[in-house]
């Protein structure tokens, strides 16, 4: 027993109160109902009280497709038969009575054991607000003290998000981190809700911009029943207004870090490693639509990382230029969150209501990938972020050779210079790649890259045979 086990008991027997619960204590709590909900099977189907049978307020449509070839989650000659399930009026569409988010996970859960793709986010599987704030729990605290939990899954008060044209929801926690690198769930809900009332166009515009105010100055005086209020009053907005077609810079921008939040601010703890030629920084997104920019990337061109870490080069510029994204990490757990990346941007992307392109990212040895050597082959631009890798820019020397002519090569190290033989000897000029490319040098800007606050040089190669 712990030693604070004993001092609650005490104090309980004596007050007849329960003591307040301390962070760790919510969270192994949390945990312990996880578990026993984990071991308890309930059909989705028949898990909706009889009271709201009936209720139009507590149905919602689903709307069922096969997977497509175009995501990372397809199964090889899947057939799709909707039976029993599908409405008869509406054979591409199913009808189920729910009463909570959690109701909607079990229907979806349900529904892809059985070979169906569900449009829009569904947050078992895909990285969500939810699952950003539990992967470290025990650092939040709630925004709104006198609330009690509304949800079996999180010990904070929780509200639920409509997307505009009711395409998806999300769930967030009413809790904040009191670590500034942590997640901050209602921090994003307000700049995505800001965002998207600066990019659509409503008729009744002035109230949404006033609900929006009410929502920020409810945080500052901690008035949930205001909160409350104002977001219901977005959510019917956003419910009656068309889809996401055409997103903007500022709805690409909100997109890039809405992923970058689920999927990596959670598990930072993974990349920190040791000084070896397999740790390194990111490119800032600012900086890499400034390389797609000089490289002319657009749908039909064919983008590739050597190197490509969290797989955040790769999501970016599947997203913002739609073309076909490559990349290769040799370290296995920073590959898991590339793994994560992908599978949010997918999602994400049909939330709001981008066109995105073929996306793949492979873990192991860029030198002996047979796959690597066929994307160099065909890649319009190679990012090799080389700053520190001595030993691995000679070994890149010979893949970097099969690039096809006009491509271009960015470096922040210049593949020029002449480089070593095994034996020490200095290679000639026609035995080395730097012949091969026209090398000229740039400055990149403080803010550019992770590692540094300093500007520094980058290097553009084309290659010119």
């Amino acid at each position: 027993m712990r030693p604070w086990d004993s001092w609650h008991k005490e104090v309980e027997a004596q007050t007849a109160k329960k003591t307040p619960l301390t962070p760790a204590q919510r969270a192994a709590l949390y945990r312990k109902r996880k578990e026993k909900k984990a071991q308890q099977y309930v059909n989705p189907i028949r898990a909706v009280s009889s009271s709201t049978r009936g209720n139009k307020e507590h149905e919602i449509k689903i709307r069922l497709s096969s997977f497509g070839s175009n995501t990372n989650v397809q199964r090889e000659g899947t057939q799709v038969h909707p039976g029993n399930f599908a409405s008869p009026s509406f054979p591409n569409e199913l009808s189920f009575e729910v009463i909570t988010p959690l109701s909607i996970n079990s229907i979806f859960s349900f529904l892809r054991q059985r070979g169906y793709a569900i449009d829009g986010l569904y947050e078992s599987f895909t990285p969500s607000s939810m699952a950003a704030v539990n992967e470290n729990i025990t650092f939040y605290s709630p925004l709104f003290p006198s609330i009690k939990a509304n949800s079996i899954d999180c010990p904070y008060p929780v509200v639920v998000f409509t997307f505009p044209g009711e395409v998806a929801f999300e769930r967030y926690p009413l809790c904040s981190s009191c670590r500034i690198i942590d997640y901050q769930p209602v921090v994003d809900l307000i700049e995505t809700i800001e965002i998207l009332s600066n990019t659509l166009m409503y008729d009744s515009s002035n109230n949404l911009k006033v609900n929006l105010q009410q929502l920020k100055l409810a945080v500052a005086q901690k008035d949930y029943p205001v909160f409350e209020s104002a977001l219901k009053d977005i959510n019917k907005i956003f419910s009656s207004s068309p889809p996401l077609t055409s997103p903007d810079t500022r709805c690409m921008v909100q997109l890039l870090q809405e992923i970058y939040d689920r999927c990596l601010k959670p598990r930072r703890k993974k990349l920190k490693g040791g000084q070896d030629e397999t740790v390194y920084g990111e490119l800032m997104p600012s900086f890499l639509e400034h390389l797609f920019e000089i490289a002319n990337i657009g749908p039909h061109s064919s983008y590739l990382d050597l190197g490509s870490g969290i797989g955040n080069t790769v999501t970016q510029a599947a997203l913002t230029q739609g073309c076909t994204a490559y990349g290769i990490e040799i370290n296995g757990s920073v590959a898991d969150i590339a793994d994560l990346m992908l599978e949010a941007a997918i999602t994400r992307s049909k939330i709001w209501g981008v066109s995105i392109g073929h996306m793949e990212v492979i873990r192991g040895d860029m030198m002996r990938s047979a796959k690597v050597l066929e994307w160099v082959q065909a890649a319009d631009l190679v990012l090799a972020n080389n700053f520190k890798f001595e030993k691995l820019n000679e070994d890149m020397k010979a893949l970097l050779k099969r690039m096809k002519p006009d491509a271009i090569l960015v470096s922040l190290k210049s593949f020029q210079i002449a480089g070593t033989t095994r034996s020490g000897r200095i290679r000639a000029n026609n035995e080395d790649v730097g012949h091969l490319f026209e090398v000229s040098k740039h400055q990149y800007l403080s803010g550019d890259v992770s590692w540094t606050d300093q500007g520094g040089d980058y290097y553009i190669h084309r290659k010119i045979t």
